[in-house]
């Protein structure tokens, strides 16, 4: 279908009338509905061709476009026939991209066909008003302004709100109707500026008329005062004034430009403007006349109305009719108490406010170890102040928001003098004060547990603040896992908040249960675990105690699988919020285990996970990625480096991915081939494409390691010796992948093997004309971003690796590589072609 729209709008001028009559079906309105999306668009990148053969063509396109929105914004299409490069949109993105292209072609239109260009993009507000703001009860209705011979027509458009109140939407109308502006504005100022807006003036008042083009066509009149005479019907058309789309800009061109009229236009200005009645005249009368400078009035009458404004207040300012305004300022605590109705300058609340803003000026802690134990002491003292003051308040009278508020500050400060400064806590007088301060924080009553946060936990893991016992369990969880026998109230405190009513603050334990491993509590530490894991009713809990868990494993591995196992054992078919989450982050700990491990359990664990039967390509797929960064690890000088074993466990699991990716597609395929894919059913081609998706995850992730896209990298980042290696190591996987019949998959490997070509000129190239075969199948040949980078490898290979073709074989694969795209079309394959004949004829 497009292929024939260009031809007939290309060839339009050999039968205009046939041609225009096969164009104008497209813009039926029930055509427009169901294929716009795929059509306009085209249509659009066309209209150079077609204003100048059929201009009312043209213009219609622009009408019609801009008059309908596609409603469907969940239908996916394709953007492009590319499998490397496959976006997709929906039918309402793709509809608007007709839009953009008739806008950015606009200013061409203005320049070539001034006449059509205006009418174009009269008629395109005209749909658009239409389409998205029906009528509004404004005191000024439509009617005609007399303007020369020739009267003109004034729409109100509402243009008020979508085009001057402060945003202008990036597309749709507004965006058309801002390339106009912006053409109006920039030939304003030319030396035939005057011709070419007066030839604009003409044109519109055979259009509509809508608002906002007279509202433009004042405000660049404001600029050039040498226009100013063509503005004068509208100047004193009570239309104009009244109007919401145009008093603001009347008066801008007033306050402009009144100097430059001579005294009859501004006697006849101020005569209308006086005329004014009725609410609505009798507001704009009062904004308008306020714009002309004083020294300027005219008329006698103007001049004592001007004086009895003043002198009964009831002047007004010319403001828009909608405006959007903004204001910035760092936050203030006694701003945000206001709000919430705490009065700080109430006797009552004065202490403890006092002593609040004092920990609130202390500089904010972010490095660690930014704190000695000399300057944690003068923290702590700010601190024990606060909380002397919370202790001390009588709580019937000092604001529960601002204690609330107080004992969220202070549990914040001193669990990060614990967090950030691990290394002051060995200071037994640091460590006892804030003991003693995040204590009490842990007494406190905030947070208060609420349902909604409760519910939402699972999927957002957030919570506000500051909360006094979600900062005290952070920092007394640190406390106590520097001591071997940790304080009794402290360990009675963790304990408690463990179980806290509020999820945020038993995360904040679980999650850290880790740092007792080597003390007293840890036996407490591995049964709570326990617990959490088979009890917590929060799964963002659970995630938490996930977290902990992965740190023991160097403590003692068996519990730990077993641990992990029992949150998969848990959740096993839970589709609620958060469960598979839990799942995915069990089994992923697990998968480290066998990569960076010994151990048996891992390792069987590991390989049931990469069963075709019962395959989770999504899992797969990610640790593909994860694991990717220990392509390039372990020592080249030291053999016995431990890093050496993680590369080839995750090369052998690369090798189990295929494995089980290629299993899957055997079975589903059984013989039919993938030429027949679109005939399968749909679950069939769904999970041969998951399948192939493992596929293309390990092509990219290698071709990454080889050293893919990292041009821009700094040469001492890039290990080049280890890239060596690994193409030696990888060359199993990489012939393998050579025969997927996927584009994508073929681009990504070429891509990686371009980089190590000089490590093995000859053997690379095989392996780059084995992948173009079999990418051939797949359409490979007809992608354009695969031109260019076959047609430079063969260009490099010509000019620095010439003797590779000596080999017969090679020789083969070069002629086949090229065949492939010469076939397609590609005219640099074709000459290129040519080239290699020449060489070895």
């Amino acid at each position: 279908m497009v292929t024939a729209l260009q031809a007939v709008i290309r060839t339009m001028r050999t039968d205009i009338e046939g041609s225009s009559q096969r164009l104008r079906r497209l813009l039926e309105p029930e055509h427009v509905a169901r294929f716009g999306h795929e059509e306009l668009s085209w249509l659009a990148r066309e209209i150079g061709t077609i204003a100048q053969v059929d201009p009312a063509l043209a213009i219609a396109i622009y009408e019609t476009a801009f008059g309908f929105e596609d409603p469907d914004g969940t239908t996916p299409v394709r953007l492009g026939n590319s499998q490397i490069l496959g976006l997709t949109a929906n039918r309402r993105q793709n509809y608007q991209q007709a839009w953009w292209g008739l806008g950015e072609a606009l200013p061409g239109l203005l320049r070539d066909h001034l006449d059509v260009g205006v009418r174009a993009v009269s008629r395109a507000i005209g749909g658009y008003v239409q389409r998205a703001y029906p009528p509004l009860d404004e005191p000024s209705q439509s009617g005609e302004v007399p303007y020369g011979d020739r009267p003109a027509h004034y729409q109100p458009d509402r243009s008020f709100q979508w085009y001057r109140g402060g945003f202008v939407r990036p597309q749709d109308g507004p965006a058309l109707f801002q390339k106009f502006d912006e053409y109006l504005t920039r030939i304003a100022g030319e030396p035939d500026g005057a011709d070419k807006v007066a030839a604009i003036i003409e044109t519109l008042k055979t259009e509509t008329g809508h608002a906002v083009f007279w509202a433009s066509l004042l405000l660049v009149a404001a600029k050039h005062p040498e226009l100013a005479s063509l503005m004068i019907p509208l100047a004193t058309s009570p239309l104009v004034m009244i109007g919401w789309d145009t008093r603001h800009p009347l008066g801008q061109f007033f306050a402009a430009v009144y100097g430059a009229l001579d005294p009859g236009q501004r006697s006849e200005i101020e005569r209308s403007l006086l005329a004014l009645t009725g609410k609505a005249g009798e507001d704009a009368k009062k904004r308008l006349a306020g714009t002309i400078p004083p020294n300027l009035v005219t008329t006698d009458a103007m001049r004592a109305y001007l004086a009895d404004l003043v002198e009964s207040g009831e002047a007004r300012p010319n403001t828009p009719v909608v405006q959007i305004t903004t204001s910035t300022r760092p936050y203030d605590t006694d701003a945000y108490l206001a709000t919430e109705g705490v009065r700080v300058d109430a006797p009552a609340n004065a202490a403890v406010r006092d002593a609040l803003r004092a920990v609130e000026t202390l500089p904010k802690l972010t490095m660690v170890d930014e704190l000695d134990v000399d300057q944690a002491r003068m923290r702590i003292a700010a601190l024990k102040a606060l909380s002397g003051q919370v202790a001390g308040a009588d709580r019937d009278v000092v604001d529960a928001k601002l204690i609330s508020l107080a004992e969220g500050t202070l549990a914040e400060h001193t669990a990060a003098i614990a967090r950030l400064n691990p290394g002051v806590l060995a200071d037994g007088q640091v460590w006892r004060r804030l003991a003693d301060l995040l204590l009490a924080c842990a007494a406190s009553t905030n947070p208060v547990p609420s349902a909604e946060v409760e519910a939402r936990f699972d999927d957002d893991g957030v919570w506000g603040g500051p909360s006094a016992r979600t900062s005290a369990a952070d920092g007394l969880i640190r406390l106590a896992g520097v001591r071997l026998a940790p304080d009794a109230d402290v360990a009675a405190a963790v304990r408690a908040l463990a179980r806290d009513p509020v999820c945020h603050v038993r995360l904040h334990i679980v999650q850290h249960l880790n740092f007792l491993a080597a003390g007293d509590l840890a036996p407490w530490m591995w049964e709570e675990l326990a617990v959490v894991i088979a009890s917590e009713p929060t799964r963002g809990v659970v995630g938490g105690a996930l977290e902990a868990v992965s740190a023991l494993s160097r403590i003692d591995i068996g519990r730990t699988i077993t641990l992990a196992k029992a949150v998969l054992q848990r959740y096993l078919n839970d589709a609620s919020p958060g469960a598979a989450s839990c799942r995915t982050a069990a089994m992923t700990f697990i998968a480290q285990l066998h990569v960076w491990d010994i151990n048996a359990e891992a390792d069987a664990f590991f390989e049931s996970c990469l069963q075709p039967a019962s395959l989770d390509t999504v899992l797969i797929s990610t640790w593909v990625c994860q694991f990717s960064a220990n392509l390039l690890v372990g020592s080249l000088v030291d053999p016995n480096d431990p890093q050496h074993g993680v590369r080839q466990k995750t090369l052998a699991f690369y090798a189990r991915a295929l494995d089980a990716a290629d299993a899957i597609i055997a079975e589903i395929d059984a013989g039919r081939g993938l030429g027949t894919f679109g005939q399968w059913s749909e679950s069939d081609q769904a999970r041969v494409r998951a399948a192939f998706d493992v596929v293309d995850e390990v092509a990219l992730r290698l071709s990454f390691a080889l050293g893919a896209h990292a041009q821009n990298t700094a040469p001492e980042a890039q290990p080049v010796a280890e890239r060596v290696r690994l193409y030696a190591e990888a060359k199993p996987l990489l012939d393998r992948l050579a025969d997927a019949p996927i584009a994508n998959i073929a681009h990504n490997l070429i891509q990686g093997l371009e980089v190590v070509i000089d490590v093995d000129p000859s053997g690379v190239f095989a392996v780059i004309a084995r992948t173009i075969r079999a990418a051939a199948r797949g359409g490979y040949g007809s992608e354009s971003l695969a031109v260019p980078l076959i047609i430079g490898i063969v260009e490099r290979y010509l000019a620095e690796h010439r003797d590779v073709f000596a080999d017969p074989d090679r020789l083969k694969d070069l002629i086949d590589s090229l065949d492939v795209f010469a076939r397609a079309g590609w005219p640099e394959a074709q000459a290129l072609t040519f080239r290699v004949a020449d060489i070895w004829r």
